[in-house]
């Protein structure tokens, strides 16, 4: 009994950690830059990265990915907040609105990267459907198409909390279930375009915040998306 205790809380704390990171990078992706941001990144500290740069078994995108935010954090420690939500904003809006085109890359939806034509909503329906399969409403959200960037990482949060919940609770059947879902989700949407259109934003990028973003999100879900699949607990 005591070995299986641990087992799920090890397993609730993984998810935890997996929603956690889901949810950090939704939310630069979701919401418009603002004062409180500015105050977050300016209030970081250079050793908060150094001590995970030095790391071993971080790959490439995601050690990128540190360095830049690290380097725009000492770039703006002297400047005014209003300026530096001023610049923020408008390269936020740039590479993650699609405004017009040629005005930053292709917007963030899965329809568009994975679709036959920018109009193809097929990719759109089925996101749709995934997420009704797990009892998520997309049209709760009704400001980004349910395909968005922000969303599907947002789903995947809401995936990994509801991993930890069964874990804690020792329901491992329906964690289980809740794990292939964040797998298939992966393999089969997320994982396919999520990294493309990161590189994208990588050459686009007007500042080394979302630069290093576009980075730290190409590697984390490139890492999440080569995990192998799920196996039960109880399988023999």
């Amino acid at each position: 009994m005591r070995e299986t205790n641990s087992k799920h809380n090890e397993e609730a704390k993984n998810a935890r950690a997996h929603g956690k990171t889901y949810g950090s990078l939704a939310r630069i992706f979701n919401q418009r830059p603002d004062a409180a941001l500015v105050i977050n990144i300016k209030a970081m500290e250079l050793e908060y990265f150094n001590q995970f740069l030095g790391g071993e078994g971080l790959n490439f995108d995601v050690k990128e990915g540190l360095a830049k935010i690290s380097l725009f954090v000492e770039q703006i420690k002297d400047q005014p907040e209003q300026t530096i939500e001023q610049t923020l904003l408008v390269d936020w809006t740039r590479l993650f609105r699609g405004l017009k085109p040629g005005y930053g890359p292709k917007p963030p939806f899965e329809g568009v990267y994975l679709g036959e034509n920018e109009n193809d909503f097929k990719a759109l329906e089925s996101v749709a459907r995934f997420y009704a399969k797990h009892g998520v409403n997309p049209a709760e959200n009704a400001g980004n198409r349910p395909d968005y960037i922000g969303l599907e990482l947002d789903f995947l949060c809401y995936l990994s909390e509801q991993q930890a919940e069964a874990w804690e609770k020792g329901d491992e059947e329906q964690a289980f279930n809740f794990q292939v879902g964040e797998y298939e989700f992966l393999k089969d949407h997320l994982g396919r375009w999520g990294a493309i259109f990161c590189a994208r934003v990588i050459e686009e990028a007007r500042t080394d915040f979302y630069r290093g973003f576009a980075h730290l999100t190409k590697g984390i879900i490139e890492e999440m998306a080569n995990t192998p699949r799920p196996i039960s607990i109880n399988k023999d």
